[in-house]
């Protein structure tokens, strides 16, 4: 990189940067992002690897990054959608050291950036979190562990998924009058949720 000091490479698109023997996807994705993460550590410098998004159905914002191996080794991930037809985007950030958050940016045609919005965004709830706050709301205060949450709501979730599906979706807890911490008595892991009208 001779004696220039840079900051921030990007690589678009970096999926054609790639070539070479495809093996097992995860591995291969794995390989290839370490060896970028690498270069980073090595000169300190971020490093902004743009592809495109899975096509199909995905579970979660990050199954529609390509590759479970890239969002296994990147520290940042972010991924921005729009509908082609307007000039408002919604842009999803999560990483090691963010809160994930997902943000209204709007396209502004005069200066070619990208500036937040005024716009507000319309999340979308997962059902399992709709049952949930209504549950909260209506016993003002929960108690339990995971397991017994989902037995009493009959949700189709194991215990860990529904701690990570709380600690996501803090935000649309609090906005909700809900507050949500994990807590252990006699050993035994509990979700503590309590309802504080608004």
């Amino acid at each position: 990189m001779n004696n220039r000091k840079y900051s921030c490479i990007i690589v678009d698109h970096f999926l054609l940067a790639e070539s070479g023997a495809v093996t097992a996807e995860y591995d291969r994705d794995l390989q290839v992002a370490r060896k970028y993460k690498a270069i980073a550590d090595s000169y300190n410098i971020s490093l902004i690897l743009v592809i495109h998004e899975k096509k199909g159905k995905a579970n979660s914002q990050i199954e529609k990054v390509i590759g479970r191996g890239l969002s296994a080794t990147a520290d940042c991930i972010l991924r921005l959608s729009r509908n082609d037809s307007t000039t408002i985007a919604t842009l999803y950030a999560a990483g090691r050291d963010i809160i994930e958050k997902n943000i209204v940016i709007e396209f502004d045609i005069e200066t070619c950036r990208w500036k937040h919005s005024s716009e507000e965004l319309i999340e979308e709830i997962d059902i399992n979190l709709s049952v949930i706050i209504n549950y909260v709301v209506s016993k003002k205060e929960v108690s339990m562990s995971a397991q017994e949450l989902a037995s009493i709501l009959k949700l189709k979730l194991n215990p860990i998924a529904i701690a990570s599906l709380l600690d996501r979706n803090k935000s649309i807890l609090d906005s909700n009058g809900i507050s949500f911490e994990r807590g252990r008595t006699n050993g035994k892991r509990k979700i503590i949720l309590k309802y504080n009208e608004l």
